[in-house]
């Protein structure tokens, strides 16, 4: 049961993961536009 669990909390961590770092690229990809815009 507790290997169950702990593969389910994997499973859960790496998707979030993925979500923030997808999240955190496109707000860097923003960042740098703006950047490049002002200057």
């Amino acid at each position: 049961d507790a290997a169950i669990i702990y593969g389910i909390l994997i499973i859960i961590v790496s998707l979030l993961g993925r979500l923030l770092e997808k999240r955190f690229t496109v707000a860097g990809k923003e960042t740098q536009r703006i950047l490049i815009s002002e200057e």
